[in-house]
């Protein structure tokens, strides 16, 4: 089985394209922002398991389109709340796995981009340009 593609915003990080910026590219994005309420078909039992994921998950890589993969987790969660199935559990790993929710899963999320003012340097530099 082949290696997985490396995201380009960590290529990016590693200095990757400094040597060869004619390979740069844009991953794909979501399909838009991600809405924290919960859709109106959820049950109200769910509800709760639903603001508990949202309120914990790396917003950096959430879209729209993860929409459903928060609402799997969310039912799974529930679900282990009132009784813990050793099933359901391990579905619920892979679910908030894929949430980028687990210390293994975080290392392939890129962190969000800085802007200059952030650095110890980039205020010096905005003072500059008065």
């Amino acid at each position: 089985m082949s290696r997985q593609r490396v995201p380009a915003k960590i290529l990016e990080l590693r200095g990757a394209f400094k040597a060869h910026p004619e390979r740069r590219r844009q991953d794909a994005e979501g399909a838009g922002a991600f809405d924290p309420q919960p859709p109106a078909h959820l049950p109200a039992a769910v509800v709760p398991a639903w603001q508990y994921i949202v309120a914990r998950l790396p917003k950096v890589a959430v879209y729209e389109s993860d929409a459903v993969t928060v609402e799997m987790a969310a039912r799974l969660l529930a679900q282990c709340w009132l009784s813990p199935d050793v099933g359901a559990l391990r579905e619920l790993r892979q679910w908030l796995s894929a949430l980028g929710m687990s210390p293994q899963s975080r290392t392939k999320i890129p962190p969000a981009p800085r802007s200059a003012s952030d650095s110890a340097f980039g205020a010096l530099r905005d003072a500059g340009d008065e």
